[in-house]
C-alpha cells in the first residue's frame, strides 16, 4: 500500500488542480482569486492528514471523515468568504 505522506500528497495534488479549476471562475468575480489555490490545495492536503491520523486510531477511526470534512469545511469556507467580499468593481 501507499504510505501516508504520499495519499497526503496525491489528495493535496487533486486539491491543487481542483483549485485551479474554480479558479478560472472565481478571477472574473474576486480580487486575490489565486489565494483559492492554495487554500483548496492546503484544505485538501490537511484534510487527508487528519484523517490519516485519526483513521490510525481504530477506535476513533469512526470520526476521521467528519473531522476531515471540518478542516476543509473550515480552510476553503473561511478563504471563500474572505474572497467575495473583495469582488472585483462592475465593468
Amino acid at each position: 500500500g501507499y504510505s501516508d505522506e504520499l495519499e497526503v500528497a496525491v489528495v493535496a495534488i487533486g486539491g491543487a488542480l481542483t483549485g485551479i479549476l474554480q479558479w478560472l471562475v472565481l478571477r472574473g468575480q474576486v480580487y486575490r482569486a489565486g489565494w483559492w489555490v492554495v487554500a483548496s490545495t492546503l484544505g485538501w492536503g490537511l484534510s487527508m492528514a487528519v484523517a490519516e491520523v485519526i483513521a490510525d486510531d481504530l477506535a476513533a477511526g469512526f470520526f476521521a471523515p467528519p473531522a476531515a470534512g471540518a478542516v476543509l469545511g473550515g480552510i476553503t469556507g473561511g478563504v471563500l468568504v474572505w474572497l467575495l467580499r473583495q469582488p472585483l468593481p462592475e465593468a
